[in-house]
């Protein structure tokens, strides 16, 4: 590992990773990497002036922390969704925020005039006359859904939670042959995996009051000057208008609850998110430089200047990106089929009003409408590279998320760096805040956090068919876990160092044939405890 890198890594190490800040809490993305860990990539590995490409953009992390004040990078992103590139584009948009503000607080009184006959309600003790702040419901043999319970507010009572009267019931029911005439309901991609059942529409996983609701406030915004920051807001909130749960923990956009279904005020929470977008907007304009500007083509590219390309990064040649243009590169791409994207992105699609090209995600599924194998995954992965290692400049850095515990898979991504002249340089592991199912259910196998990967682009042959040396593995992993406080993770045995150690020495390919996966190494000479590490 040379010294840069090493640099950057005790850099990463030094601190917490983090993507909470009001421009990145003011909407929902899925796996979006810590913007902090990209200003230390950014900085180490760059100088003023230098282009910095995300070829897997999703939301852009790595192209708002370019146009931050005093960075003078210049950013650029491929992005095959629509969704996020709205997002990202919404953001970078220069606006007039003292007009945006006052007309924000026009449309909130508009909205606010709607609220009774939509979520109006009655107090059960006092008889005055409140909105609800959610409904909980369930289904009955014939899935027809009957009110269980309402919420609201009254200066009577603290009590929030309310058994519903009978005009709770009929305003409930009141909206069960709505028609909407802003957006319209699509059938959605039946997939297990995310929750969605054959037959399952759109409108199915919302109640026909948020339909209506949302239907308002769209007519609401419609022919507003900031039509496309409201939308923005809107579009923040979908995950959690629809039937959630009560605790509305899941980030599968798709998936609703089969018990203990609730309804939220869509009124209350799209009014919630115009204050996050504000806050957002006012955030970019304290943090970003003034004289941004999105252009269209590379060749406008300059200071200050952003370029969006929506395609596959597979697609992108050198009469979109030249040759050795770029002097680094920051990307978390697809892992396999952990995420589906493009089926999430049904969420949104009647609103943005756009298509969606499944054929050009790259990843791992099976269901009737598409199936992409393993071997496309690699086939579309190699292609994808191709072009990465054509734009960027020979000797410099690529930096990319990614985390499996398969040894094959990782045989696989690396056979694919390698072919096209990338070469591994460094890895470490980024915790992440919040454990996910999978962790919580297999921590042994499980891989929290993420690996970060650094390569470089050069001309090398490698010997890539060396035996495995066990010992050296373990002593490796005994270092990590004394270094650690007696106890590590499976994630970061792989990743500060074990990893590391197999692919540059050449072992990796003969360890993926002999083991699935480390830990079958790790179980023969460490200790695994019930709290989920291992030690000596």
């Amino acid at each position: 590992m040379n010294e840069e890198i090493k640099k950057v890594i005790e850099a990463i190490n030094s601190v917490t990773g983090t993507n909470h800040s009001p421009i990145y809490n003011s909407h929902l993305y899925w796996s979006q990497k810590p913007y902090n860990i990209c200003d230390i990539l950014i900085e180490n590995l760059s100088s003023k002036g230098d282009k910095v490409f995300d070829p897997f953009m999703g939301s852009g992390v790595t192209l708002l922390q370019c146009l931050k004040n005093n960075v003078d990078r210049i950013p650029l992103g491929v992005e095959v969704n629509d969704y996020p590139i709205f997002l990202l584009k919404s953001l970078l948009q220069r606006y007039d925020l003292d007009e945006f503000i006052a007309e924000s607080e026009e449309i909130i009184e508009k909205i606010n005039s709607l609220q009774f006959d939509v979520y109006g309600v009655v107090c059960e003790n006092c008889g005055h006359t409140t909105t609800l702040d959610k409904s909980m419901f369930e289904y009955d043999e014939n899935k027809n859904k009957y009110l269980t319970k309402v919420f609201y507010k009254c200066s009577c009572t603290k009590t929030t939670e309310h058994k519903p009267s009978l005009s709770d019931v009929e305003l409930f029911q009141k909206f069960s042959s709505y028609t909407t005439t802003e957006f319209e309901n699509i059938n959605l991609i039946p997939d297990s995996r995310i929750a969605v059942k054959e037959n399952q529409t759109l409108f199915d996983i919302f109640t026909s009051r948020n339909i209506k609701a949302i239907d308002s406030i769209l007519q609401t915004i419609k022919n507003t000057k900031f039509r496309d920051l409201y939308l923005y807001s809107l579009l923040g909130i979908l995950h959690l208008s629809k039937i959630t749960d009560p605790k509305s923990s899941s980030q599968w956009p798709l998936w609703t609850p089969n018990k203990d279904c609730v309804e939220k005020n869509v009124f209350n929470l799209f009014i919630k998110s115009i204050g996050k977008t504000k806050d957002a907007l006012l955030a970019v304009d304290y943090s970003l430089v003034k004289n941004r500007d999105l252009i269209e083509s590379f060749n406008e590219l300059e200071r200050n200047k952003c370029l969006i390309i929506k395609d596959g990064i597979q697609y992108v040649d050198n009469n979109i990106i030249p040759d050795e243009s770029i002097d680094l590169i920051i990307t978390d791409p697809p892992y396999m089929g952990q995420v589906i994207y493009s089926e999430y992105m049904q969420l949104y699609q009647p609103f943005l009003k756009n298509t969606i090209d499944y054929d050009k995600e790259i990843i791992v599924i099976k269901t009737k409408s598409r199936s992409k194998t393993e071997q496309d995954y690699f086939n579309d992965m190699n292609l994808a590279f191709m072009q990465i290692s054509r734009v960027l400049k020979t000797g410099k850095t690529l930096c990319m998320y990614f985390h499996d515990a398969n040894l094959k898979i990782w045989d696989k991504l690396i056979k694919v760096m390698e072919d096209n002249d990338l070469h591994l340089i460094g890895i470490t592991h980024v915790n992440k805040g919040k454990s996910t199912l999978k962790n919580i259910v297999s921590p042994k196998k499980s891989m929290n956090g993420d690996a970060l990967l650094f390569f470089t682009k050069s001309k090398i042959i490698k010997n890539n068919d060396n035996e495995v040396n066990e010992e050296e593995i373990i002593n490796i992993a005994k270092k990590i876990i004394e270094e650690n406080d007696g106890s590590a993770t499976t994630a970061k045995l792989y990743d500060n160092g074990v990893l590391e150690y197999l692919i540059n020495n050449g072992q990796l390919k003969k360890c993926s044939k002999k083991y699935a996966d480390l830990t079958e190494i790790f179980i023969k000479y460490l200790n695994w405890n019930e709290k989920g590490y291992w030690s000596l």
